[in-house]
């Protein structure tokens, strides 16, 4: 996760993109070419910051066209999973 102050995610990216990417390739999806990787800086680690960071990127297929305003939610690859709670539900009411 980054958060130990020698730790170096884009090396880690580097690593796991390619192992990731072979695995998705034979259920019959890839990673885009070029992702756009970017470690957060300390002041966007911050709870407001982080939260309108989700949302930005929660709303990339309102975005491209693929869903209506606000219909990101319902977007069939809309999700995440957040090491340790792998039954997080990031939006759901409660």
């Amino acid at each position: 996760m980054g958060l130990h102050a020698q730790c170096d995610q884009l090396n880690a990216m580097k690593h796991f993109r390619p192992r990731c990417d072979e695995s998705l390739q034979r259920i019959g999806f890839a990673l885009q070419d070029q992702a756009y990787d970017h470690v957060l800086k300390d002041e966007e680690r911050m709870p407001s910051h982080f939260r309108d960071l989700c949302d930005y990127i929660a709303r990339n297929p309102e975005r491209r066209g693929l869903v209506e305003i606000d219909g990101f939610m319902k977007y069939a690859f809309t999700g995440c999973l957040v090491p340790g709670y792998p039954e997080l539900k990031p939006f759901a009411p409660d």
